[in-house]
């Protein structure tokens, strides 16, 4: 277990977020270095008891993605997966496209999922991302300390090729990063 900073939330002026309605945003800042402390995070949004529809649109202005409104005893939130990126600013539509007010009934896109064959591997393996995701997703291979040992950029279609290379034997945990999207994690084993 590793102690992280504080999660920084910081309200945009509200002069810079336009004249939408039944909007919101934000920005969310970890401060750890990236390299290190590259980890998606679960945020809990709570949401205007005014809005009343059962879907919201969440995310930055370039990935927006669709999340079911969930509620608790304290009230409507939808759950989002984020990775803490300084100056990207998170926007919360109530369930309708953003600056049209035309209601948006979209589902929630399909969870990622990832599948290493062979597993457990000797010499190399490859790993298949299912679902679509951005041209810019990559994957975080941690040791069981969760440190980071190395990452994979490069990839054929939804496919990534790990090789040996200096990795001793032991359990991996590979996370897959795709900005804006849902990410996914995999347990793989070298022999």
């Amino acid at each position: 277990i590793r102690e992280r900073n504080a999660l920084e939330i910081q309200q945009p002026d509200p002069s810079e977020m336009g004249a939408l309605t039944a909007h919101f945003s934000f920005e969310a800042d970890d401060g750890l270095n990236d390299s290190t402390f590259n980890v998606e995070l679960t945020l809990k949004i709570s949401l205007p008891a005014s809005w009343t529809e059962d879907t919201v649109t969440v995310g930055p202005l370039d990935g927006f993605t669709y999340a079911r409104v969930l509620e608790d005893e304290t009230g409507r939130f939808i759950l989002f997966k984020w990775l803490p990126v300084s100056g990207i600013s998170i926007e919360v539509h109530d369930g309708r496209l953003p600056g049209t007010g035309i209601l948006d009934r979209r589902v929630s896109p399909a969870e990622k999922s990832m599948h290493a064959a062979p597993n457990p591997f000797l010499y190399e393996t490859h790993i298949t991302i299912s679902g679509e995701g951005n041209s810019d997703a990559y994957l975080i291979i941690r040791d069981i300390q969760g440190r980071v040992v190395r990452q994979i950029r490069e990839k054929a279609g939804n496919s990534y090729r790990l090789t040996r290379e200096n990795l001793p034997p032991g359990i991996y945990i590979i996370q897959l990063i795709d900005p804006g999207e849902p990410g996914a994690f995999l347990k793989l084993m070298a022999q």
